[in-house]
């Protein structure tokens, strides 16, 4: 539930709002994010309980703790937009897993080959999941 509940449900379907994940660093806008996290508590009122924007901010770098890092990029028009650099589906899966003590939760719709960073080799992808595992959070 709450922002881990979301977290979980994002690293399994490898989404994070209109973003993809890939095995690769990827910017997520912040705000785009806690908007996708809104929308998917209205929706799931008991799957997620919503949180402002501070604790859930906090929360999700607790959870991910070196497979996140805030930056400030400039825009165009020189404007600075806080992002969020993710280092990547496998180590922010890996991340959570250490944060909830536990090794190789089983993720949905992993591929065949091996994404284990410590095992495989180069190569990466999208992953995608339809189903919950809501018993990890209760």
């Amino acid at each position: 539930r709450g922002p881990e509940g979301w977290l979980f449900h994002c690293l399994s379907s490898g989404t994070i709002g209109i973003s993809e994940c890939y095995d690769e660093p990827i910017e997520i806008d912040k705000a785009q994010a806690y908007s996708d996290y809104i929308q998917s508590s209205q929706k799931n009122k008991k799957e997620y309980r919503q949180v402002d924007r501070t604790l859930w901010s906090k929360s999700i770098r607790s959870i991910l703790k070196s497979a996140i890092v805030d930056v400030r990029p400039r825009g165009d028009s020189g404007e600075r937009h806080r992002k969020w650099q993710l280092e990547g589906i496998v180590k922010c899966r890996l991340a959570f897993e250490k944060y909830l003590k536990t090794q190789n939760i089983p993720w949905e719709n992993e591929p065949a080959f091996d994404t284990n960073p410590r095992t495989r080799g180069s190569d990466s992808t999208a992953y995608e999941c339809e189903e919950n595992h809501d018993d990890l959070f209760n």
